[in-house]
């Protein structure tokens, strides 16, 4: 059994009755000192204090360090705190003015000798709660137990009762393998959260109560927006935490809080906890004045690991700006046997050959001869791969000052086989350590398909390798290459099946009205109010015309939005080729419901966003719009908790076709124009079948139609029948 009689009283937090928290202890407790500080100073508290056998000696937690003090110094000044604000102040009052945390012990137990059994006889010690009080935490630890016991594969060289340990368990398998529903795991995890704080194995970081150190505070008020705090508030707070100073951040930090947001909290996302952070930090950084100029990003995303094109050899500079600024070759297309398309696709090669042969034979240019220019999109992804390609080169033994040209990367043919063996070995590192089951041949990924496309181009087109040497390529290539799937994928059918499932179905069509309307609540938060109705007018667009997230983004109040006339209502949604993927152009009419949800967000709510001069339909920071990935994961996260089942912005996409080849089966040039496809085979590839199911309802509801129509000639005729029988003596 642990030894934490002295533990202090229970934090407030979700699913536990309410009683005083640490700010406001249940027992009485030694008067705290503080040094004095100087004249125009404001002192800075410690975060982590500790009770100490003389009441006038006061202790920092041992790696908090603000410093420490045993006994009262001659010039300390007693600190009357006042009574703690109600819950809701202390949510947005997070400087650190309050009283300093305490907590039991100095030296927390290793979380690798704790078990379930020596975790609840330590509960049963803490007399300072309730027995109601005590109840939660322990039905917190049986559940906890059960998983664990459950999901030891998951846990690697993680410790069972250690927060690295439960990140891994709980919200991997968490709410289905405990049949709970979403408020009784989130509070088995709050009650978790509470124990592991008491114990000293979980930081003092929590939901409302991460108080923050003045300097940290001054810099979390400068924040413009509710959403830039709620990003940075957890930094913040480990950064307080640690001692570390804005003066004393280092690009290291971020790396350093993501390794604590992994061992010494309980989240769902750890990686994107740090990742939001740094993407916020580094925002700032650019926006706000006096702001910290240090460049945060953190470790693990995927350029960090690779090394600057700066350190190379001129020459290989050079001909990596003269291969992305050529125009792009054509990818080439595995043709597998038994493809339904693959009459198709030896018919599209040999016209492209035949025109090729044509070209060079009359020096014309042809209509299929020329190459598409890249996106900026496609130029980017490009050169990311080039640059993980020469890291992954440098990486094999070559020296930098040796990388003197772009063909290097394919030539000769032990340089691409070790570009992606070094990928092929990240990949394996990175399913490991998410505890992931695996088998050898299951080691593809799209991104190694993407740099093994990369490197054929270039051996094809830099190098000239010989036919020979590029089909070992292609081979090596296919090695790594995820298995091609024709259709859509069956996780996106179980979501696609729960979007269509009532109420969820009818939820998410009124979901653009609802928030608008909850928008408009009296008292409501007016930014608050100004995002609801941002995130409306997103889903109604999405719901009548599933664009891409970034075309979605993309959108311009004068430019894509267009009107009959000056004061007229939006008719039309104009997205110009060279803006779309496919580069197809999009005219798409709005209609007259849609387009009053789209004026009633422009002009009432969308100025609160938006800087002067922004032009977007969703503004961002600047003359910028909303960033993609936030936007995309916030949009999600708020669609999901009403209706209740998960969504995305590219399942939108999916839930459109669906939902109009439902009521029309086999109408894949329609839905073809739907999704901006080009051609309706690639409708029909992805979405064939999703219709069976309507078109046999409808087989089935055109029976029992067609019954109830002939029921009573039916009848007539089985009875004339009978008496036919009886009078002939059959």
């Amino acid at each position: 059994m642990l030894d934490f009689t002295s533990a202090p009283p229970i934090p407030q937090g979700e699913g536990h009755p309410h009683q005083p928290g640490p700010s406001v202890p249940a027992m009485p407790t030694p008067s705290r000192i503080i040094p004095a500080a100087p004249p125009g100073d404001q002192p800075e508290l410690p975060l982590f204090a500790v009770n100490t056998s003389d009441p006038g000696e006061f202790a920092v937690l041992p790696g908090s360090h603000f410093g420490e003090f045993v006994g009262e110094p001659s010039d300390a000044t007693p600190v009357d705190f006042p009574p703690a604000a109600p819950k809701q102040r202390r949510k947005r009052d997070l400087s650190l003015r309050a009283e300093p945390v305490l907590l039991a012990s100095l030296t927390p137990p290793d979380p690798a000798s704790l078990t379930a059994a020596s975790i609840r006889e330590t509960i049963e010690t803490w007399t300072d709660l309730k027995p109601s009080q005590r109840r939660p935490l322990l039905t917190a630890v049986n559940h906890a137990a059960g998983l664990l016991a459950a999901s030891r594969h998951l846990l690697g060289d993680c410790a069972p009762w250690s927060c690295a340990g439960l990140n891994r368990v709980l919200w991997r398998s968490g709410e289905p393998a405990l049949g709970l529903k979403a408020d009784p795991f989130r509070n088995m995890v709050s009650g978790l959260r509470t124990v592991l704080i008491r114990l000293g194995t979980h930081a003092d970081s929590r939901y409302g109560e991460n108080r923050l150190s003045p300097a940290w505070g001054a810099l979390y008020d400068a924040l413009p927006t509710s959403d830039r705090r709620k990003g940075l508030i957890r930094f913040f707070r480990y950064l307080t935490l640690e001692g570390v100073t804005p003066e004393m951040i280092t690009a290291e930090s971020i790396n350093e809080f993501n390794a604590w947001c992994h061992a010494k909290i309980l989240h769902k996302d750890p990686i994107g906890l740090s990742r939001r952070s740094a993407s916020n930090w580094e925002d700032m950084r650019k926006t706000v004045p006096g702001w910290p100029q240090v460049e945060l990003r953190r470790q693990g995303v995927r350029d960090q690991y690779a090394l600057p094109f700066d350190i190379f050899p001129a020459n290989f500079n050079a001909d990596v700006e003269r291969f992305l600024r050529n125009p792009a070759p054509m990818s080439e297309t595995p043709v597998k046997a038994g493809n339904p398309y693959t009459s198709l696709a030896l018919a599209k090669k040999q016209a492209s050959e035949d025109e090729a042969a044509a070209e060079s034979a009359t020096g014309r240019k042809t209509p299929r001869s020329g190459r598409r220019a890249r996106t900026k999109r496609t130029i980017e992804t490009r050169r990311w791969q080039i640059q993980v390609s020469m890291t992954a080169l440098v990486a094999s033994g070559i020296p930098i000052e040796k990388v003197s040209s772009l063909s290097m990367l394919a030539t000769p043919l032990e340089h691409p086989i070790a570009i992606l063996d070094f990928h092929r070995e990240r990949l394996l590192k990175r399913k490991l350590e998410n505890g992931e089951e695996f088998t050898e041949s299951e080691l593809r990924s799209s991104t190694l398909k993407g740099i093994g496309e990369l490197l054929r181009q270039i051996g094809k087109f830099e190098a000239g390798l010989s036919e020979g040497e590029l089909d070992d390529l292609r081979e090596y290539i296919a090695m790594v290459t995820p298995n091609e799937e024709f259709g859509m994928s069956e996780k996106n059918r179980i979501r696609l099946t729960a979007l269509f499932e009532d109420p969820a179905y009818s939820m998410l069509l009124g979901l653009p009205a609802h928030w608008m309307k909850l928008a408009q609540e009296p008292g409501r938060d007016p930014y608050e109010a100004a995002r609801l109705a941002m995130y409306g007018a997103a889903v109604e667009i999405l719901l009548f015309l599933p664009l891409r997230r970034m075309n979605l983004l993309q959108l311009k109040l004068d430019s894509n939005l267009r009107r009959p006339s000056p004061n007229a209502f939006i008719s039309e949604i104009y997205i110009p080729a060279h803006m779309v993927k496919n580069r197809a152009t999009i005219r798409w009419p709005v209609e007259v419901a849609s387009a009053r949800v789209l004026e009633t967000y422009i002009s009432k709510y969308r100025p609160l966003l938006a800087k002067a001069g922004n032009d977007f339909l969703f503004p961002g920071i600047g003359d910028s719009h909303r960033d993609d990935a936030e936007f995309g994961d916030q949009l999600s996260k708020r669609v999901a908790h009403e209706i209740g089942v998960e969504f995305n912005c590219h399942l939108v996409r999916h839930f459109a076709v669906v939902r109009y080849l439902r009521k029309n089966p086999g109408a894949y040039e329609i839905a073809a124009n739907i999704l901006g496809h080009k051609s309706p085979q690639t409708t029909q590839k992805f979405y064939c079948g999703l219709e069976i199911d309507a078109a046999a309802r409808h087989s089935n509801a055109l029976l029992f139609e067609e019954r109830r129509a002939t029921k009573q000639i039916a009848v007539g005729a089985y009875h004339q029948r009978h008496r036919v029988r009886r009078k002939g003596g059959k």
